[in-house]
C-alpha cells in the first residue's frame, strides 16, 4: 500500500469525513446555475468550483459527481496530485499541481472555492496570500467554504486535539485550535457564517461559509 492509498484509508476515519463532507458538498452546489454537459465531456461553460489543497482528489471527484454540470478544478501542491490523476474521472475534473497563493485562474472566474483541512498547513504569511488569491478568483457573488479544526469543546476533545496536533502540524494548528479561523477570514476581507461543528478523533471540525465583503 502506497502513501496515497494509506491517506485515503485513514483520512475518512480520523476526520469522521462522513459526518461533514456530504453537508459541505450540498452547500457547495446549492444555488449554482444549472447547465447541461454531455456525459463524458468536461464542462466548458457554467459554474466553476475550485478545490484547493485537493490531496488525492477524493473530495473533488465527489463534488463533480454532485455537480456534473460544473467545471471542477482541483489544485494540490504535493505529489498526491499524481495519485488523483490515476483515479476514475468520469466528469473530467482538472487536477493541477500548484500553490494556493498563486492560483492559475483569472480574476472573478470562480463560483465556489473550497479548502478542507489545509489552511493549518500554511504559515501565516502564506495563508494571507492564499486568502487574497481566493478573493481575487471568486466572482462577486461567489462563496468560500473552509473546513478546519476548531476550538476543542470539552476535555475529551482537548485531549484528542493535543494528540492530533503533535502528529500533524503543531505550529499550524495553533490558530484553528484557538478558534481563530472566522477572525482570520474576516481580516482577509470576508463575511463569515460558521457552520455546524463535528467531533472527530482528531478534534472538532467545523465548516465555515464565507463571501466577499464590500
Amino acid at each position: 500500500m502506497n502513501g496515497a492509498q494509506l491517506y485515503d484509508l485513514l483520512f475518512p476515519v480520523v476526520t469522521r469525513e462522513s459526518a461533514w463532507r456530504p453537508r459541505l458538498i450540498s452547500q457547495l452546489v446549492a444555488g449554482l446555475p444549472v447547465t447541461t454537459t454531455p456525459p463524458g465531456e468536461a464542462a466548458s461553460s457554467g459554474p466553476v468550483i475550485l478545490d484547493v489543497g485537493a490531496g488525492t482528489g477524493k473530495q473533488a471527484l465527489a463534488i463533480a459527481d454532485a455537480a456534473p454540470h460544473a467545471r471542477v478544478i482541483a489544485v494540490e501542491p504535493g505529489s498526491n496530485v499524481h495519485a488523483a490523476r490515476q483515479k476514475p474521472n468520469p466528469h473530467q475534473v482538472e487536477f493541477l499541481q500548484g500553490e494556493a497563493q498563486a492560483l492559475p485562474l483569472a480574476a472573478g472566474s470562480v463560483d465556489r472555492v473550497v479548502i478542507s483541512l489545509a489552511l493549518h498547513h500554511m504559515s501565516a504569511p502564506v495563508r494571507r496570500e492564499a486568502l487574497a488569491e481566493f478573493r481575487r478568483v471568486l466572482k462577486p457573488d461567489g462563496r468560500l467554504h473552509v473546513v478546519e479544526f476548531g476550538k476543542p469543546s470539552d476535555p475529551f476533545m482537548r485531549a484528542a486535539s493535543a494528540f492530533a496536533r503533535r502528529l500533524d502540524d503543531y505550529d499550524g494548528m495553533r490558530d484553528p485550535y484557538a478558534g481563530r479561523i472566522p477572525a482570520i477570514l474576516i481580516a482577509a476581507g470576508f463575511h463569515v457564517r460558521p457552520g455546524r461543528r463535528r467531533r472527530t478523533p482528531g478534534g472538532v471540525i467545523e465548516v465555515t461559509e464565507a463571501w466577499l465583503a464590500a
